[in-house]
């Protein structure tokens, strides 16, 4: 194709960061079958029970080069990196008990902070990283009138992950800002709204867990609008962002439609024959 001629065609190694999550593991099989060739990255090559998937992908398993990193270890950032033309960093710090928000936080600015140096060190082309439509306050009630894609306030911000990801973010645009042009990669940020669709996981994981709480009747049903994406089409975007020249620099909103949280019963009463409480919906509310 000739969309590759700029990007990725020319590269030997795509680095893929958090591979084992939901994301990660669908952007992962997309990278594979159009022939990239992949190093990954899992926080703990020990548990085999994440890695499971990867018998999903035959004999593109051994295309791919597995190597353990953690966002709170620099050096395995570094490590990770070196040898790689381009970035997919799609791991991110997730809420934990363990964690106070203040930590969350600063994990999410210092990875972002160590991968974009090592990039820098490592004369990468280009690096895509996945935010939220959280970033540009989205799921703000605080937020009156209309959002664009060039939104990006913490004062929006809920503390811990979602402000994570705005103070990360805003860090990322200034160090991209500031390189030297003989020696700069190209930065793309991809925004997702709530991501749903097939999972290659055996346990359920972020959304796809909160559908198995739907279908145990474990999930409240509240009257909240969602701003919804397919998972298959969040990968797709990440690689086309690598592959086109007009992406560098540029933030992109990539979301598919919205549903109310209390809309999803009956959709799956639906699709499924599931004998589910459902409540009248929005439209019918008036």
């Amino acid at each position: 194709s000739t969309q590759r001629t700029w990007g990725l065609f020319h590269m030997s190694k795509i680095l893929i960061t958090g591979i084992s999550g939901f994301l990660g593991s669908q952007t992962l099989m997309r990278c594979l079958q159009s022939g990239y060739a992949v190093r990954g990255t899992v926080r703990d090559m020990k548990n085999t029970e994440t890695l499971k998937f990867l018998n999903q992908l035959g004999e593109n398993k051994k295309k791919i080069e597995l190597m353990e990193m953690r966002l709170e270890d620099s050096k395995s950032i570094e490590r990770a990196i070196q040898g790689c033309d381009s970035i997919l960093h799609i791991a991110s710090p997730l809420p934990s008990p363990f964690m106070k928000s203040a930590d969350i936080e600063n994990l999410s600015v210092s990875s972002i902070r160590d991968v974009l140096e090592s990039s820098t060190r490592n004369n990468i082309k280009h690096v895509v990283i996945t935010g939220s439509a959280m970033g540009i306050g989205v799921f703000s009630g605080k937020v009156q009138g209309n959002i664009t894609e060039n939104e990006i306030s913490p004062r929006w911000s809920e503390e811990g992950y979602q402000k994570g990801k705005m103070l990360a973010e805003q860090y990322a645009w200034e160090y991209y800002k500031g390189q030297k042009a003989s020696n700069s990669f190209g930065l793309t940020y991809i925004h997702p709204g709530v991501i749903y669709g097939p999972s290659l996981l055996s346990a359920g994981r972020g959304t796809t867990e909160q559908i198995v709480s739907m279908l145990t009747k474990k999930l409240v049903y509240f009257h909240f609008c969602l701003p919804i994406v397919d998972v298959r089409d969040v990968a797709l975007a990440h690689i086309r962002a690598l592959e086109k020249p007009e992406a560098r620099g540029s933030r992109y909103l990539c979301v598919g439609g919205h549903l109310y949280l209390d809309e999803f019963p009956s959709i799956l009463n639906k699709e499924l024959g599931c004998l589910l409480y459902t409540s009248p919906s929005p439209r019918d509310r008036g």
